[in-house]
């Protein structure tokens, strides 16, 4: 079987992502996970840039970096997945993960990430300041051609979780604080923050009919800036190239759902 080479690199992608957040060192037979975040002192544990990742019909590659910590004898902790909120938005995003040409999923665990065009030689990074990102959804166009017509699947755009924002005033960075959708242009360009203060990313769904993406997110109601999981996520709507994600559903519309069993 022939594969292109759009093919190959959405593989290689894929490939990498899945060797992703769990560090083993082949001498030492160490475990390393990401280091647990504080919002105001030094996280510690060693810098570790991860593979650069192909994004998709790019000329563009992600290099993730973060700050790991061995794994202790009782198992593989996720210090950001302390409140397990995490693991539910995982959960609920893979029942949503049916093989689709509209987009792909992957969990991370990276402090931050630098892109690098490999022609220009332009870099620059996804976060400004402390932070973790979370979780990776591609946005996947069909592109073709010319003159031989041959179809490839090409990144449109990126999606990530992205946590800045100790909402909950527990002196670190974990799933139970606010997370962002953090999109990116289909090369890593124009990284920005689209999703409100106050939220909680659970998942997105791509619709390629309207170029948009639906994001469920928890909504932080009473301001205390936590989260938990008997808040049920709301829709958010984000149109692709726009600066923000609007609420699904009008406040009118909310009123007359939930008043009616009241």
């Amino acid at each position: 079987m022939h594969k292109t080479p759009a093919l190959v690199t959405l593989a290689l992608f894929v490939a990498s992502c899945q060797s992703g957040s769990l560090y083993e060192n082949a001498a030492t037979r160490e475990s390393y996970r990401l280091s647990e975040t504080p919002v105001d002192e030094a996280v510690e544990g060693r810098p570790t840039f991860g593979d650069p990742l192909p994004i998709p019909g790019s000329r563009s590659r992600i290099i993730p970096f973060s700050r790991e910590s061995t794994v202790g004898w009782f198992g593989d902790r996720d210090h950001f997945s302390e409140g397990g909120l995490s693991s539910f938005a995982d959960e609920s995003q893979a029942r949503l993960r049916a093989p689709s040409p509209a987009g792909l999923f992957r969990r991370i665990r990276w402090h931050n990430a630098a892109i690098h065009d490999l022609e220009s030689g332009e870099q620059w990074t996804l976060l400004e300041e402390r932070g973790v990102l979370s979780s990776l959804w591609i946005k996947l166009s069909t592109e073709r051609n010319f003159p031989d017509k041959e179809a490839r699947q090409v990144a449109s755009a990126l999606i990530f979780s992205a946590t800045t924002a100790d909402t909950n005033g527990d002196q670190k960075l974990n799933d139970l604080d606010g997370v962002r959708a953090l999109v990116t242009d289909g090369d890593g360009r124009n990284p920005r923050l689209v999703t409100p203060p106050g939220t909680q990313l659970v998942s997105v769904q791509f619709d390629p009919t309207f170029d948009v993406a639906i994001l469920m997110a928890r909504v932080d109601l009473n301001g205390d800036g936590k989260f938990t999981d008997s808040e049920p996520p709301r829709p958010f709507l984000y149109r692709f190239g726009e600066d923000r994600a609007e609420p699904l559903l009008t406040e009118a519309t909310l009123d007359v759902i939930e008043g009616a069993l009241e």
